[in-house]
């Protein structure tokens, strides 16, 4: 119970710093997290480890690094939720470092898991939709009748956590592809959702 609720902790607070762009203090609380690797022998918090280390090196742009971290998460982890994110996770980087085809057949492994799971925590499900959304973004850059869809999914990743949508949600919408219709749209449906999940 105690290992349990602090890990959880631990990793909630190191992926909110990531999100922040305050990588300093996610390198703090990572190193909290080896401490209870370390002391207790806690296996689990070493998979929080490595997922929170892999994300940090996704958003520092380290991308060599970080596909290797992801991949390598990936390949430890077999319960669905936990591969959903790895597999997320490596799809973006590759979407990142130009490798569209390949980022859409990992994505697809994790919308195989997503399909036939009944309960994913909105944090995996999120996940998977920023990978979406940065995949269709590429997509919608190169032929821009997709830029729909890209929105569509926009949509989604918001509804998902209305409050705090993932990193590069408004910003990518806004960097070339959608319409400015499309992004006051998006705003306004990130601010709708904030307001009717904080009453």
């Amino acid at each position: 119970g105690f290992l349990w609720d602090s890990d959880i902790y631990l990793g909630m607070v190191c992926e909110r710093e990531i999100r922040r762009g305050d990588f300093a203090g996610a390198e703090k609380h990572l190193r909290r997290i080896d401490r209870v690797v370390r002391s207790y022998g806690y296996d689990f918090s070493g998979s929080t480890k490595a997922a929170m280390t892999a994300y940090l090196l996704l958003e520092q742009r380290r991308l060599d690094h970080a596909y290797e971290a992801m991949k390598a998460y990936v390949d430890t982890r077999h319960e669905e939720p936990l591969r959903v994110f790895g597999l997320s996770g490596l799809a973006r980087v590759e979407v990142l470092r130009g490798n569209v085809e390949q980022a859409r057949e990992i994505l697809s492994r994790a919308e195989r898991i997503v399909g036939h799971s009944k309960m994913l925590a909105p944090f995996y499900t999120g996940a998977y939709l920023n990978s979406r959304l940065y995949l269709a973004e590429a997509d919608a850059r190169t032929d821009p009748s997709t830029a729909r869809q890209a929105y569509k999914t926009a949509k989604q990743a918001i509804a998902i956590e209305p409050a705090s949508p993932k990193p590069g949600v408004l910003n990518s919408a806004s960097s070339g592809w959608a319409p400015k219709t499309m992004i006051r749209s998006l705003s306004s449906a990130r601010d709708d959702g904030a307001t009717t999940s904080n009453p």
